[in-house]
């Protein structure tokens, strides 16, 4: 599986230092791609794992197994202004992580600085999550057609 690590240009330390941590194994498109480039690279995508972003609403609305990270609390207030239940994306094939508690002094969402909160969500329950969105992409459409090459991602 080819691994493309896009962001923003305000992203572009993250994401290196993310790229650095791989081997080198990822493309690293941080902070070069236009707009419509990132829609064209979204849209050939088998799969889409990011932030609550705009790519990562893109790559809901084309389709495209979406797993999305909040830095909201699941059982937060659903009318704060980043809830997931207000603005996650849009699709047949989105699922959303959040952590299942927030870490002081945040409430309904992380508002720290660096977003800390988000670090309570666990490996596992990122491979959890993508593991299911993937069954589910597999019987709406399956992999030899829809997603050749990750039929037997486990």
């Amino acid at each position: 599986m080819n691994i493309i690590l896009l962001s923003g240009r305000e992203d572009v330390d993250v994401t290196e230092s993310l790229h650095s941590l791989t081997g080198k194994s990822t493309i690293l498109v941080a902070g070069i791609t236009t707009f419509v480039e990132s829609i064209a690279l979204i849209a050939h995508a088998n799969l889409f794992l990011g932030n609550d972003s705009g790519p990562a609403h893109i790559a809901g609305a084309l389709g495209i197994p979406t797993l999305t990270l909040f830095v909201a609390n699941k059982d937060g207030n659903p009318d704060h202004p980043s809830s997931p239940t207000r603005i996650h994306p849009i699709g047949p094939l989105v699922e959303l992580c959040m952590p299942s508690e927030l870490m002081g002094p945040c409430t309904d969402c992380c508002n720290a600085p660096d977003a800390h909160c988000i670090k309570n969500i666990t490996v596992d329950q990122v491979l959890e999550t993508l593991h299911a969105l993937l069954e589910r992409a597999n019987t709406i459409h399956p992999f030899p057609k829809r997603f050749p090459g990750i039929a037997n991602v486990r």
